[in-house]
């Protein structure tokens, strides 16, 4: 009589999550009900396009999260992005220059404190801070002090309308990257406050990403081979598309895609599949 086959704790959590994963990535009812449909990719689409990206946000300004349903214009209680002040991606240059273009608004101070800010105003703020980390001192004096309103505009950014209050509208600092518990409290500071950058931003979010809804990471050849293993590459729908979803079930997404490509890659390693990470 044959012994019966070893049992695979690899192979019982990688199925478990992706049938959970396939069970959760489906939109709702309501919102297939309501003519919600998708633009349709090449299922080794992986870099998308500016208009792709602006044509399934415009189904999202239309028709919500394909995910949960939620409309971002009258949810609050989006993720808010948790902002360091001082920013931790400032050279030392560039600081020591805003602090002379602001006549002593102290942007080199040795504790960090975190403030809520929306998504639109975060992206805004990257590529400000990307541009004054790739000028001279004399150049970034220069370029606020000849034009107000843009210095008002990186004022506004990095400093925000106000000094910060800790307790009141911002929370210490524990490092460079934010904790879940403090994460969690810019949240509640966020939904309360708005964003500390333009406090018009009522908000966190604005603008839907572009979900594929056979997740990217289960389209890549060794994922195949993976799937196909487990029989279940059946699960794969008929066609490619791009669905929008809200920055919060776009983030809990990819927590549990993170899991999955953890144990695929363990469980290609036990098949003899080769991947590349």
């Amino acid at each position: 009589m044959a012994a019966p086959a070893a049992i695979n704790p690899v192979e019982i959590r990688l199925r478990q999550l992706l049938l959970e994963e396939f069970q959760s990535n489906t939109s709702k009812p309501a919102w297939v009900a309501a003519g919600g449909t998708g633009i349709a990719i090449r299922w080794n689409q992986f870099s998308l396009t500016p208009q792709m990206k602006a044509a399934t946000n415009e189904i999202g300004q239309r028709l919500g999260c394909h995910t949960c349903n939620t409309r971002l214009e009258i949810d609050a209680d989006q993720p808010w992005v948790g902002d360091h002040f001082p920013p931790t991606e400032l050279n030392i240059s560039a600081r020591a220059a805003l602090d002379v273009a602001f006549e002593g608004k102290d942007v080199n101070a040795k504790t960090y404190m975190l403030r809520p800010q929306c998504n639109s105003c975060s992206y805004q703020q990257a590529a400000t801070v990307r541009r004054l980390n790739s000028m001279t001192s004399t150049e970034i004096v220069k370029w606020l002090n000849s034009d107000a309103n843009m210095k008002l505009e990186v004022f506004m950014l990095i400093n925000g309308v106000s000094e910060g209050k800790v307790g009141v509208d911002a929370i210490q600092s524990s490092g460079p990257k934010v904790t879940s518990t403090e994460g969690y409290r810019i949240q509640q500071l966020g939904i309360a406050n708005g964003c500390h950058s333009d406090p018009s931003h009522r908000f966190p979010a604005n603008t839907y990403h572009a979900d594929h809804i056979w997740p990217q990471e289960l389209c890549t050849s060794y994922m195949e081979q993976v799937l196909l293993h487990l029989n279940l590459l059946n699960h794969r729908p008929a066609q490619q598309e791009l669905r929008p979803q809200c920055p919060r079930c776009s983030g809990n997404q990819g927590g549990k895609l993170k899991q999955i490509a953890d144990y695929a890659q363990q469980y290609a390693t036990q098949h003899n599949i080769t991947f590349y990470k």
